[in-house]
């Protein structure tokens, strides 16, 4: 997007040189760590920090970043094409790819044809 701003914008306005900066084409991997509530909690999970339920909570956190570092693809640099990617493994089988590293990315400038 930047290609299409005038250059001597870009060198003059401060806005413009910041969003340079932060679109230098780093690739980003981000791992989601995200508590899944279970099947058997209740209303009480907003205040029930029992030293049970917080080992319980623990242990689940330590098994998930176990099955995310199991996922060692996860962990390659992403191409400058994709940019930042994301992963989860407690995304549904079935309902698509528990990473997007795996989702068509088109070049920049190219067309998208949808199929009818």
């Amino acid at each position: 997007m930047l290609a299409h701003i005038p250059g001597d914008l870009r060198r003059t306005d401060a806005l413009f040189r910041l969003a340079e900066e932060a679109a230098d084409g780093s690739a980003i991997n981000v791992v989601h760590l995200i508590y899944k509530n279970k099947p058997y909690g209740g209303h009480y999970k907003d205040y029930e920090f029992s030293i049970d339920t917080m080992r319980e909570h623990w242990e689940s956190g330590l098994e998930d970043i176990r099955d995310s570092f199991s996922n060692r693809a996860w962990f390659d640099v992403p191409s400058r094409e994709q940019g930042f990617v994301t992963h989860d493994v407690h995304r549904l089988p079935g309902s698509g790819s528990r990473s997007d590293r795996d989702v068509l990315v088109y070049p920049l400038g190219a067309e998208r044809k949808i199929a009818a």
